[in-house]
């Protein structure tokens, strides 16, 4: 009898002692999903052996993946909009540098248009005026040829 008073009481230890694994185990997984945002039961006897609980776990888990999920996905839909408002941004003032530039050289150009045809409207008075005096001469010549003969 008493060697099987012992052989029970080493067993007891035994399964203890891996209950204990098993709840430190549990404990380590539990930590390790709740910094990823998944909450699990802290008793997990009470998993175990069927107790009452508040819902049922399983449905919790798999409404806590979903939200994981969905939150992550939308922080990802964030994060690649921010990346590329900021490329866009980037393209947007680089775009409106160059709109500036093209802007002032066009402004050159038409300042320079500007000045290049008043002197061809100088230049075209002047011949203009040269021209009327030259056939004012050739008239007034004309003239005097024809009554000095």
């Amino acid at each position: 009898m008493r060697l099987s008073l012992l052989m029970e009481i080493e067993k007891r230890k035994q399964a203890e002692e891996s209950l204990n694994n098993m709840r430190n185990q549990w404990e380590s997984i539990r930590q390790g999903l709740y910094l990823a945002g998944i909450v699990l039961p802290a008793d997990l006897t009470a998993v175990a052996e069927g107790e009452q609980l508040y819902s049922d776990p399983v449905e919790d888990l798999c409404q806590q993946l979903y939200v994981a999920r969905f939150i992550s996905n939308t922080i990802g839909r964030a994060t690649v909009r921010t990346e590329v408002e900021m490329e866009m941004e980037t393209q947007l003032e680089s775009k409106n540098f160059e709109i500036a530039r093209l802007m002032e050289r066009l402004h050159c150009y038409e300042t320079m248009n500007h000045e290049m045809s008043q002197r061809n409207q100088e230049a075209v008075g002047k011949t203009y005026i040269t021209s009327l005096v030259s056939n004012c001469f050739d008239r007034v010549n004309i003239n005097r040829f024809s009554t000095s003969n």
